[in-house]
C-alpha cells in the first residue's frame, strides 16, 4: 500500500496496475524456469559514476539528449496538477514541470516568459538556469513532489528510446552514483536510476520470457499432430 498511497492520496493509476500484472507473470515465469533448472542470474561490476560536466556516463544523465513525449499528471489533496509536452531531455521537461507549482497571480507573465525560453531551448543546462529565475513558485510542494515528477520523466524518457534504455540496462546491477552533485540529488539521482532500471528492465526481460513461452506453445501442437499422424500410419500400416 505504501506504494501507491502518498500523502493522503492514492497514486494507483492503470499504468502501476500494468506494472503489477507484468511482474506477477515473470515471478510466474521464474518459478518455471527455475523449476526446471534454470536461473536468470545478473552480473555484478564496480560503481557506475554519471555525471555530464565531466562526461562521466553522460548518456545517462538528464543532460543526455533523449527526446520524448513527456505527459505527466498527479492528484494532491483535492487538486490535480498536470502538463505535458515535447522535450529534447529530462532536465529540460523536470524544469518546465515547475510550471505546475507557479501562483497564477502573480508575476504570470514574467513566468510565462521564462517557460516559454525552457521550452524552446536545446541546452539542458540553460534550462537548468532559466529554471531557476521563475519566480512565485510553491517551493514546498515542490521539494515534496519533485523526486516522484523525475522518476517518472527518467522513465517515460527511456521507454521512448529503445538504444538509451539498453545501455542503461548494460550497467546491469552495478551501484550508479552521481558524486560530483552537492544536492539531494547526489543520492536521489542514482537511486531513482537504480529504480527505473530494474522496473524497465524486468519488463524487458518478461518480453523474452514471454516470446519463449509462447514460441514453446506453439510448437506443442505441431508436435501433437505428428505424433497422431505416427500413429495413424502405423495403424494404416498394419
Amino acid at each position: 500500500k505504501s506504494v501507491y498511497w502518498k500523502n493522503g492520496r492514492d497514486l494507483l493509476t492503470q499504468d502501476k496496475i500494468d506494472i503489477e500484472a507484468r511482474a506477477t507473470i515473470v515471478a510466474l515465469l521464474q518459478i518455471d524456469a527455475m523449476q526446471g533448472g534454470t536461473v536468470p542470474t545478473q552480473q555484478s561490476s564496480e560503481p557506475i559514476n554519471i555525471y555530464a560536466g565531466t562526461n562521466e556516463n553522460a548518456e545517462l544523465s538528464n543532460f543526455a539528449n533523449r527526446p520524448f513525449k513527456a505527459n505527466y499528471s498527479t492528484l494532491i489533496g483535492d487538486e490535480n496538477y498536470e502538463f505535458s509536452g515535447d522535450f529534447k531531455s529530462v532536465e529540460q521537461a523536470f524544469q518546465y514541470a515547475k510550471s505546475m507549482f507557479l501562483s497564477n497571480f502573480k508575476d504570470t507573465d514574467s513566468n510565462n516568459n521564462i517557460l516559454e525560453k525552457i521550452k524552446n531551448t536545446t541546452s539542458p543546462s540553460k534550462a537548468k538556469s532559466l529554471g531557476r529565475t521563475l519566480t512565485t513558485l510553491n517551493s514546498k510542494k515542490w521539494d515534496n513532489e519533485s523526486q516522484y515528477i523525475m522518476k517518472d520523466l527518467i522513465n517515460q524518457s527511456f521507454e521512448q528510446n529503445p538504444k538509451a534504455l539498453e545501455k542503461l540496462l548494460a550497467t546491469g546491477n552495478a551501484t550508479l552514483t552521481h558524486t560530483q552533485d552537492k544536492t539531494k540529488y547526489r543520492e536521489l539521482f542514482p537511486k531513482i536510476l537504480m529504480e527505473v532500471r530494474e522496473e524497465l528492465g524486468g519488463f524487458e526481460q518478461e518480453q523474452m520470457m514471454i516470446e519463449e513461452e509462447m514460441r514453446a506453445r506453439e510448437s506443442q501442437p505441431t508436435q501433437q499432430t505428428s505424433e497422431v499422424e505416427s500413429l495413424e500410419m502405423e495403424g494404416a500400416a498394419q
